[in-house]
Parts: C-alpha cells; structure tokens; sequence
C-alpha cells in the first residue's frame, strides 16, 4: 500500500501507539464480523431497555470497525494510554466516524462510565443516536471492505 501524506502523518503523531503489520483482508473482515455482532446486541439491549449496554456494545462497534480499516491498511493501534484517540484519528475511517467525532469520543468516556461507575447515566436517546451511528459506520465499512 502507498501511504498518503495524511496517513504518514497519523503515524508521526502517534509513534509508540501505533505500529505497521501485515496488512489482512481477512483480519479486516472479522473485525467487521465483531463490530456486527456488537451493533446487534445493542440494538438488542435499547429493545430491553438497557442504554448502558447499548451504549457499550455500539461504542465496541466503533473500535471494531476502527481496527477493521486499520488491519485493512497495515496498521494496529497498540493497548496504550491515548490509543482510542489515535484509532479515531486515522484519517480513512469510515464518514460517519471522521464527521462525528464528538459522539463517538461522548460515547467512550459515558462506556466508561457505566461499566466502571453505575449504571443508569446513558439517556435512551443518547444510546439511540450511538447505536444508529454504529450502525451507519458499519455499512460504510462494508463499502470500504468491498
């Protein structure tokens, strides 16, 4: 693969966080198998009631399809303090990510926050608006994919 300027310059950023690998269709694909999985069940936790839970599988969604175009370009985002930041600053993500950075980054700290800290803090209609853009940027990582 032929980096691009902006590529190179992700990379720059976040040497130490970010490291090339061989690129794999097939990790890409099974990334993107995950983040489906993930998108179900929390389409299936907002039909239970549960936002937390929705919340946190859309948000699993996010990182799965982060990895999925990384894993597709060469590229893994090591397990390091700052590494959701790095994910979503790669530039070829799908739109739906790059445009709604806001959300998603909303939608980290408040996963943080129901898994680590008590439940009841994530609003149907927050968890609403994240599982739908999982679902948006699931589609457009399929397109991608392709």
């Amino acid at each position: 693969m032929s980096l691009s300027a902006d590529v190179i310059a992700w990379e720059q950023r976040w040497t130490g966080i970010v490291e090339r690998v061989q690129a794999s269709p097939d990790a890409a694909r099974e990334r993107v198998r995950l983040a489906e999985r993930n998108v179900h069940r929390a389409r299936a936790a907002l039909a239970a009631g549960d936002p937390d839970q929705a919340l946190v599988n859309a948000e699993t969604a996010f990182v799965n399809i982060a990895d999925a175009v990384l894993q597709r370009d060469g590229f893994r985002v090591r397990g390091a303090e700052r590494s959701h930041m790095a994910r979503l600053d790669y530039p070829r993500l799908p739109e739906a990510l790059r445009e709604n950075v806001r959300t998603v980054s909303r939608s980290r700290q408040l996963r943080n926050v129901a898994q680590y800290e008590g439940e009841g803090r994530v609003s149907n209609d927050f968890a609403r608006e994240v599982v739908e853009l999982a679902d948006r940027a699931l589609r457009e990582v399929r397109a991608l994919l392709a």
